[in-house]
């Protein structure tokens, strides 16, 4: 919508924003001065799956501290010359 100009303001994540910059278009990301929402991911494993064992230890590594570490640092919202610090 940003793209083809029907909208001039969104609710979104910032990667996605980050990505329209690096792609050139003029546009900022930012975040309310009360703060903003943090964006949840859920685990979900389906009732009677034959593979419960090996969903559960996903979702073991997936909580983990270390998995958690990996995402907080490493997200695929790559920094850009065009973000602030």
């Amino acid at each position: 919508m940003f793209e083809r100009g029907e909208a001039e303001v969104g609710v979104w994540f910032d990667g996605r924003t980050w990505a329209l910059v690096d792609g050139g278009m003029p546009i900022r990301f930012a975040v309310p001065k009360e703060g903003a929402t943090v964006g949840m991911v859920s685990y979900h494993i389906m009732k009677n799956t034959p593979k419960m064992d090996v969903c559960k230890q996903f979702v073991n590594f997936a909580i983990s501290v270390e998995a958690q570490g990996v995402s907080a640092t490493t997200c695929s919202t790559a920094r850009s010359a065009a973000r602030p610090s």
